[in-house]
C-alpha cells in the first residue's frame, strides 16, 4: 500500500511542534514523512496530510501521544486531526469522526488518499476506461500491447484465467482504434445452445425454423465496421467453429434460411480463459481456426501476479460501492492489507470485487480485520500472515476480554447519556470519569450527545 505514495506531509502551526512521535511510527511503517508548517501547505496538493493541533488550554500537551486520534470523516483526503478534545460543548456537538488507533487512523488516511489520487487513468477516452486500474510493469505492458494493437486492424485473441477483465481489454482495443465510432457488440459464446448461437451470430430469415417468426439480423452484421467481442470461444461446437471460420476467411455471413451472402467488414476479438492449444491437441478446437483468430494476442497476468495493483482495485471497488450506497468508504486494518496482497485470487479482479462489496455491506466496524473478514467472506485470511503478523495479533483471551470490556463500556454510556439527557459533564460526573475522557470515550464508540436530547 504504502508503495503507492511517495511522501507524507506531517503538519503543524510551526516547526516547532514535537512531531517526534508520529514521524517515526511512519517510518517504522515503511512511509517517507516530511514535518512543513501550516502556512507552506499549499506546496503540497498531491500527497497525504496529517495534521497535528493541540488544545488551547494546554499547549504543551503533545497530542501525537495519544492512545486514540480523531479521523475527520468529513474531509477524508485532507488527513488526520492529532487532537486533545476541546471542552467546549459546542465543538463536542459539531465534531465529525470516528476514534481509531493511531496506526489504523493512518492505513485509513493512505487508503482515502489512494481512492482519491490514485485512480486516475491517463488519456481516458470513454467513462469505461475508468476500469482499467493497475500500474505494475505486468498490467503496463498488457495495457501499451493492447494499445499498439489497437492501431492494427486485425483480429485478436485474448487469454487468461476467468476474471482478469478480457472484456475491459477488448473495449479498450475497440475504442482506441478507428473502428471507436461503430457498435461494440458482446457475446458469450457459452450461453446459447448450437442453433442458438448460430441464430445469434449469423441472424435467420422468416420461418427458417420453428419459431424464427421474422427476420433477425445477427451479431456479425449489426458489428458491422465495428467489433464482436467472442468471450468464451473455446465453447464453440464443431459446427459453429467451422461457421466462425468461414467468415473469418471470407468476410461473408449466410443468414439461415437465406440463399444470400453478405459481406460485413467486422473485426473478431475473442477470448478464453482455457489453453487452446491443449484444446486443439485434444481434437476439441480446430487448428486452422485458432490459426484464423491467433495473429495478434494478448495474454492477461492473473491478478496474484500484479502486486499492488490489488491495493488499487480494492480501494477502486471500495470507492465505487460507498457511492452507490451514499455512505462513507470503509477502510481495510494493516493485517487484512497484508492477507489480500497474499492471497491467491482463484477468481481474479471479479472476485476482489465481490468479496469488498460483501465486506463493506456486511461489516459493522468502520475498519475491517482479518477475524471478522474470514467469516463474512468465507475465506481464512489468517493463514496468509506471515509469523512476524501472527505475533502481532491478540491472543484469543485478550480478544474476548476487550470486547466484553467494549461492550459493557458501550451499554454503560448509553445509560448514562440517556440519564442525562445528553448532558456530557453531568454523565462524566457520575461515571466519576474527567470529562475530557468520557468525551474521547463517546468518540471510540461513535457517540452523538445529539442523539440522547429529548424536546
Amino acid at each position: 500500500m504504502l508503495d503507492l505514495i511517495n511522501t507524507v506531509i506531517v503538519a503543524s502551526r510551526d516547526k516547532s511542534v514535537d512531531t517526534t512521535h508520529v514521524l517515526s511510527i511512519l517510518k517504522k511503517m515503511g512511509a517517507s514523512p516530511k514535518q512543513v508548517a501550516y502556512p507552506e501547505l499549499s506546496d503540497y496538493c498531491d500527497e497525504p496530510i496529517i495534521y497535528c493541533s493541540h488544545s488551547e488550554d494546554d499547549q504543551q500537551t503533545d497530542a501525537l501521544t495519544t492512545p486514540y486520534i480523531h479521523w475527520q470523516s468529513n474531509q477524508p483526503s485532507k488527513g488526520i486531526f492529532f487532537d486533545t478534545f476541546d471542552t467546549t460543548e459546542q465543538d463536542e456537538s459539531s465534531s465529525t469522526g470516528i476514534t481509531l488507533p493511531l496506526v489504523d487512523s493512518l492505513y485509513a488516511l493512505f487508503q482515502s488518499h489512494v481512492r482519491q489520487h490514485g485512480l486516475l487513468s491517463p488519456d481516458v477516452k470513454r467513462l469505461w476506461h475508468n476500469a482499467i486500474i493497475g500500474n505494475s510493469i505486468e498490467f503496463q505492458s498488457t495495457i501499451d500491447l493492447a494499445s499498439r494493437i489497437a492501431q492494427i486492424d486485425c483480429d485478436v485473441l485474448i487469454q487468461g484465467e476467468t476474471g482478469t477483465g478480457k472484456e475491459v481489454i477488448a473495449r479498450l482495443i475497440h475504442y482506441q482504434s478507428e473502428r471507436e465510432e461503430y457498435p461494440f457488440v458482446p457475446i458469450n459464446c457459452g450461453a446459447f445452445s448450437d442453433e442458438l448461437l448460430l441464430s445469434e451470430l449469423f441472424g435467420h430469415t422468416k420461418g427458417a425454423f420453428t419459431g424464427a417468426t421474422a427476420d433477425r439480423v445477427g451479431l456479425i452484421e449489426q458489428a458491422e465496421n465495428g467489433t464482436l467481442f467472442l468471450d468464451e470461444i473455446d465453447s464453440l461446437s464443431g459446427k459453429a467453429q467451422v461457421a466462425l471460420l468461414r467468415y473469418l476467411q471470407d468476410r461473408e455471413v449466410r443468414p439461415q434460411g437465406s440463399n444470400t451472402l453478405k459481406v460485413c467488414d467486422t473485426r473478431v476479438v475473442a477470448a478464453s480463459n482455457k489453453c487452446l492449444k491443449k484444446l486443439v491437441s485434444e481434437g476439441k478446437f480446430r487448428e486452422d481456426l485458432l490459426f484464423r483468430l491467433d495473429v495478434l494476442h494478448i495474454d492477461l497476468p492473473p491478478l496474484r501476479e500484479r502486486g499492488n495493483d490489488i491495493h488499487l482495485l480494492t480501494q477502486y471497488f471500495m470507492r465505487k460501492i460507498a457511492k452507490q450506497y451514499n455512505s462513507q468508504p470503509k477502510a481495510f486494518s494493516p493485517n487484512m492489507i497484508k492477507t489480500m496482497g497474499a492471497y491467491e485470487w482463484p477468481g481474479n479482479i471479479r472476485q476482489l470485487q465481490n468479496i469488498v462489496t460483501r465486506l463493506f455491506l456486511l461489516s459493522d466496524d468502520f475498519v475491517i480485520r482479518v477475524a471478522g473478514a474470514s467469516k463474512l467472506a468465507g475465506v481464512d485470511w489468517g493463514k496468509y500472515l506471515t509469523p512476524s503478523d501472527t505475533r502481532a495479533l491478540e491472543s484469543g483471551m485478550q480478544k474476548e476480554k476487550r470486547r466484553v470490556v467494549e461492550a459493557f463500556e458501550l451499554s454503560y454510556l448509553r445509560e448514562v447519556l440517556s440519564a442525562t439527557r445528553g448532558n456530557v459533564s453531568k454523565a462524566a460526573k457520575i461515571s466519576k470519569k474527567e470529562r475530557r475522557s468520557f468525551i474521547r470515550l463517546m468518540q471510540k464508540y461513535q457517540l452523538n450527545r445529539e442523539d440522547f436530547v429529548t424536546h
